[in-house]
């Protein structure tokens, strides 16, 4: 079973994406979903890395995170 170490929220526009930091065999990877205009929901999974890189686009594309 995974264990959830943090929880980060992005919001922009009616596009909101939440990452959850998992830890499970040994690995650290994110759980990423996203909620389009409160209707169209994705869920995915990113390496850590791949996360962080996402997260920081995000920001630079005028996104507000949350934790």
């Amino acid at each position: 079973m995974a264990n959830v170490n943090e929880a980060r929220v992005f919001s922009n526009e009616g596009h909101t994406v939440i990452f959850e930091s998992m830890y499970e065999d040994e690995q650290w990877y994110w759980k990423v979903q996203e909620i389009k205009d409160s209707a169209e929901e994705i869920q995915h999974l990113m390496t850590d890395e791949g996360g962080q890189l996402y997260m920081d686009q995000l920001i630079s594309q005028g996104y507000l995170g949350y934790n």
